[in-house]
């Protein structure tokens, strides 16, 4: 018969059907208590239900016991409260409750308690990626047992001090004393890929510990609420991280990087993260150590030259707009970052220089939106600036006399202004244009 199938029966006058429910038979093994444990008594489903022997001899007293059980024996002694200890030989482990009471699981296999446990147990749990090959002593030579049970490691040395271990992807291994740490310092092995390293833990290893992959984090300029500068962190752990004082954010690569935020997931590589300046560029490009840089990014170069260029080196250079500057009297000059930085693309505007008759100053809308008069500065020479494309800028010339207008011109020739004053006599010209993206060159025209 097949549990849950309907089965008809016919050999009777009238047909009955008939469900067979089959319970599930679960396999029962001997726990022998022997006979020093006079005073021992078995109890299941978590202490409540009393099992009483199905043999007893003068070597002890014989349980039938489901495997996956939870058993609880109680009066024994000598034990340390929550503490575990191996049972005949690490069949099972078990977790004292109190001095007298211990807690257990049945395995798939007969088990015998002959005496209480007496020396406790310290777990080693590996976490992924991390393999444990062996126990040592403070030598690092001298080997101490230990066992495996559901993939965790126990040992009841009191002289275990060293642990070997070996990863495959990562280049570390840290011991931590609970669970949710995520990072250390001083118990470390590294050179774990591939082959074993020792960790050494410096003393006797006497209570539980869990064992990580790792990769060592180096901060540099950078801040960090859950590590320290240096530490070997869990790998796949995220780390909160923040740009030092004065920084714009952070990079995990060498000279230029993007930023990578507030927060950090540590892979199986040593990382060391870096705090660096934002550059921003406008139609411009730009390297650094021979590494492209794109807007936005993070330069933590503070050595090498920050070089940059326009794709038209005829008609526009590249000026410093870091402070919202719309025009420059200079273009920019390759130097190492030191601190945030905009570059933009300018276009050559030449006011040509003609004793008494030049362009006496232009007039530009800020980036806070207010109109600035400035005066055209000449050395007995051409004034040359630079301008953002796209900004409309108000000249006046010096000379006064009637009928002098303001020409401005590129390669092709005389541009149109979009307004456009003669002189009056007692008022220079004015003519008003919108800078593009080709050179020009603004003169002042005899009437």
């Amino acid at each position: 018969l097949v549990s849950g199938n309907t089965y008809r029966i016919t050999d009777i006058q009238t047909d009955v059907t008939v469900n067979v429910q089959i319970d599930e038979i679960k396999d029962t093994y001997d726990l022998t208590i022997g006979s020093a444990l006079s005073s021992a008594r078995i109890w299941t489903n978590n202490g409540t239900e009393p099992k009483t022997p199905v043999s007893t001899t003068a070597f002890g007293s014989v349980y039938k016991i489901e495997a996956g059980e939870d058993v609880t024996v109680t009066g024994l002694s000598s034990m340390t409260a929550d503490k575990t200890y191996s049972l005949d030989n690490g069949k099972a482990i078990g977790t004292a409750v109190s001095a007298s009471i211990l807690t257990f699981t049945m395995p798939e296999s007969a088990l015998t308690i002959d005496a209480a446990p007496s020396a406790a147990l310290v777990a080693i749990h590996t976490g992924d990626d991390v393999e444990l090959t062996n126990l040592y002593e403070s030598d690092g030579t001298t080997e101490v047992k230990y066992f495996e049970l559901d993939g965790v490691y126990y040992t009841s040395a009191a002289n275990a001090q060293q642990i070997g271990v070996k990863t495959t992807n990562a280049n570390a291994v840290i011991a931590v004393a609970a669970a949710d740490t995520v990072s250390e310092s001083t118990k470390v092995a590294t050179s774990t890929k591939g082959a074993e390293a020792k960790l050494n833990t410096s003393a006797n290893i006497t209570a539980d510990l869990w064992l990580y992959a790792a990769s060592k984090v180096t901060l540099t300029n950078v801040t960090s609420t859950d590590i320290s500068d240096g530490d070997y962190v869990k790998v796949n752990t995220a780390i909160a991280v923040a740009p030092g004082t004065g920084f714009d954010g952070v990079i995990d690569t060498t000279d230029v990087g993007d930023d990578v935020g507030t927060s950090y997931t540590v892979g199986t590589a040593d990382v060391t993260l870096t705090g660096g300046y934002e550059v921003t560029l406008n139609d411009v490009t730009a390297t650094v150590n021979s590494k492209n840089v794109t807007s936005g990014q993070i330069v933590t170069n503070s050595t090498d030259d920050l070089i940059a260029s326009v794709a038209d080196t005829t008609n526009q250079a590249v000026i410093d707009t870091t402070n919202g500057e719309k025009y420059a009297t200079t273009t920019y000059t390759a130097a190492p970052v030191s601190s945030t930085i905009s570059l933009s693309a300018a276009t050559k505007v030449t006011f040509e220089y003609d004793s008494g008759d030049v362009i006496a100053s232009f007039t530009y809308t800020t980036a806070g939106g207010r109109d600035d008069e400035v005066e055209v500065t000449y050395s007995a020479a051409d004034a040359v600036y630079y301008f953002l494309s796209g900004e409309e800028i108000t000249v006046v010339g010096e000379t006064k006399t009637a009928g002098t207008t303001i020409e401005v011109t590129d390669a092709d020739g005389a541009i149109t202004l979009t307004k456009s004053d003669a002189a009056t006599g007692t008022l220079g010209a004015s003519g008003t244009f919108t800078i593009g993206d080709k050179a020009l060159t603004v003169d002042e025209k005899a009437p």
